[in-house]
């Protein structure tokens, strides 16, 4: 299976090669496309070239191109993370460059979205299954401790979902069946006018399903609903406000003692821009996160997490090549839990911050030199910081190099479950660096990533055993490394095929050099898609190799090697019209047989023919 996935990169690669040799005198005419504006990497928005820190963005239009259509598929593949998913719809755990679950930040529309009842502090795999695509604008990927910058939880990056805005008055409407009798809907408005934007967007998802485990032959069904409205006013030409709320409803039967699982989520942002003067600008935001989950017939039990969230963030922009970036943020979290596995518990804890950031720059070189303090109700206070440069000594090559610290505070769950919990935890830090080289050909038709990234981590929360029914979190003792090197590349020879792939080796290893759970220690990417003459649809191909690693069966309380495994897939649209397109799509184009995690069953070859109608 390796050889057969590698010869087909090289074929793949062989052809692009040619394609672009054949047809570069062609393509020397055409207008150079401008680069991605990224708001995650600084908090403000910047062109991607002139970022010292590594990033990926995936648009709108390209889960579309795809056929992606779930928040974990398009970040399975993406560059530097992996998710490992309990079966068909179920919770999905985010690591990005090697760290564990919850030390990677997530947001929505820039502000930090977790679940404060789960087990860990910044715990999104709960929510993560269950946020269609067809609310998300493009999804922001920063690499590297954005503690800075996020506060807890941004040890080894910051992953930001940004909802899609009114660009247009119109509306698009879809509908879609296939394997495992599924079934997807969905409708989105948009309305356009002088000072006021309004989007609306729903979807469902109605499934048969597949068995989650090996073990229980039983399909397990699954439903999902989701719903965005945004509205965004201009009061004046300095003043700017609007609001927004995303709800998520999903339903899905689990193998075992819990037969099904019911989780709700709620999400509400408010903002205000002031552009104060010419050189100063005022950005205030106030969110709130609900989030339910409840099991029946089974274990039972009821796990409710509220999050409401202040930040003020001021720029000002000091010269021509220095800008300051500085502001506060506030938060609140609270866990309300019943469980028959323990006493329940309402127990909330706030923290606060004040950060800032220099930014530098001129025509061959940016930095950036950024600091927080935060104060945790609880667990004390911590420092931390970042440095961040990119050279560019000529106009196709930057240099690119980080380095910060991070922390993340520990759970409410961790600090006060009657049975587990553990008032005196402190919190998690790391500190990490990366240094690469980017290289742009073809009038930047082309780009070229290699960059090495090493992270260190101590203090690490985790449950112990006292007993042989007893334990209690505690912060163990000792490091973990995760080090490694990230290859990517996107090239577009031809007005008709565009092509990305990249490659990632990983080591994550504690401090008696054994490599550590679930940390796959290669993966591999490609996307190949071209485009039909006339604007008549695309053929999208992309394929998704995940090297070996260790997992844990729970049934045996021994480690387990998990095999390597390619998975592939096709995507093709027709517009039959202007606006009337034809889809289908394979999944799992090959049928293969694999587990992300030990027992757990992933679906087979899969097949869906959908139809969309825009106006």
């Amino acid at each position: 299976m390796k050889s057969r996935f590698w010869s087909f990169c090289l074929v793949l690669w062989s052809a692009v090669c040619f394609g672009f040799l054949t047809f570069s005198a062609v393509q020397a005419e055409e207008a150079t496309e401008l680069g991605e504006i990224v708001v995650t990497a600084t908090r403000t928005p910047e062109p991607v070239e002139k970022i010292a820190s590594s990033v990926t963005v995936i648009t709108a239009k390209e889960l579309k191109e795809q056929g992606i259509e779930t928040l974990t598929d398009a970040l399975r593949e993406a560059l530097g993370v992996a998710i490992l998913q309990n079966g068909f719809g179920g919770t999905a755990s985010i690591s990005v460059r090697g760290a564990d679950n919850g030390q990677t930040v997530v947001l929505i529309d820039g502000v930090p979205v977790y679940d404060p009842s789960g087990l860990g502090k910044g715990d999104f795999s709960w929510m993560l299954p269950h946020l269609s695509v067809d609310q998300i604008d493009r999804i922001e990927i920063v690499r590297g401790p954005q503690s800075v910058l996020y506060g807890s939880n941004a040890m080894a990056g910051a992953i930001n979902i940004i909802t899609k805005r009114a660009k247009k008055t119109g509306g698009e409407i879809y509908g879609e069946f296939g394997s495992y009798t599924t079934f997807q809907e969905g409708l989105s408005l948009y309305r356009l006018t002088e000072n006021t934007d309004l989007a609306f967007s729903f979807s469902k998802k109605d499934s048969k399903g597949i068995s989650k485990t090996v073990s229980e032959p039983d399909r397990d069904a699954y439903h999902n609903g989701n719903l965005n409205l945004s509205l965004d006013h201009a009061f004046s030409e300095k003043v700017k406000g609007g609001a927004s709320l995303l709800v998520s409803a999903a339903s899905h039967e689990l193998d075992g003692w819990n037969y099904k699982s019911d989780t709700r989520i709620g999400f509400f942002k408010s903002y205000l821009d002031w552009q104060v003067s010419e050189n100063l600008a005022s950005h205030l935001d106030l969110a709130f996160t609900n989030s339910k989950r409840e099991y029946d017939e089974g274990s039972g039990g009821e796990y409710k997490g509220r999050l409401f969230r202040l930040s003020w963030q001021n720029d000002y922009q000091l010269t021509d090549f220095a800008r300051v970036i500085a502001g506060l943020d506030w938060q609140k979290e609270w866990a309300d839990i019943t469980s028959p596995w323990g006493s329940p518990f309402d127990k909330n804890a706030y923290e606060w911050a004040p950060f800032a950031e220099l930014a530098l720059g001129g025509e061959k070189w940016v930095a950036n030199l950024g600091l927080r303090y935060t104060k945790h109700e609880t667990a004390g206070d911590k420092v931390t910081y970042r440095v961040a440069g990119a050279v560019f000594p000529v106009e196709a090559i930057k240099l690119h190099a980080s380095y910060g610290t991070g922390f993340r505070t520990p759970g409410l769950y961790q600090l006060y479950d009657p049975s587990y919990g553990n008032k005196n935890l402190k919190p998690e830090e790391s500190w990490g660096y990366d240094a690469g080289i980017t290289f742009y050909a073809w009038d930047k038709k082309a780009s070229f990533d290699v960059t090495y990234f090493y992270n260190k981590f101590k203090n690490l929360i985790d449950w112990v055993s006292t007993g042989m029914w007893t334990g209690q979190y505690q912060n163990v003792s000792g490091w973990s490394k995760t080090y490694g090197v990230e290859f990517s590349s996107t090239v577009k020879p031809i007005s008709w095929l565009s092509i990305k792939a990249s490659y990632q080796t990983l080591s994550a290893k504690d401090d008696k050099g054994q490599h550590l759970l679930r940390k796959p220690r290669q993966k591999a990417n490609f996307v190949a898609t071209i485009y039909c003459p006339d604007n008549k649809g695309s053929i999208s191909f992309r394929g998704l190799y995940v090297g070996k690693y260790k997992d844990f069966d729970w049934n045996t309380y021994q480690e387990v090697q998990m095999d390597s495994y390619f998975v592939a897939y096709l995507n093709a649209r027709l517009n039959l019209r202007e606006n009337l397109t034809l889809t289908g799509r394979i999944d799992n184009l090959f049928d293969k047989d694999y587990q992300e995690i030990y027992d757990y069953k992933t679906p087979g070859r899969s097949v869906y023919v959908g139809l969309e109608y825009r106006w």
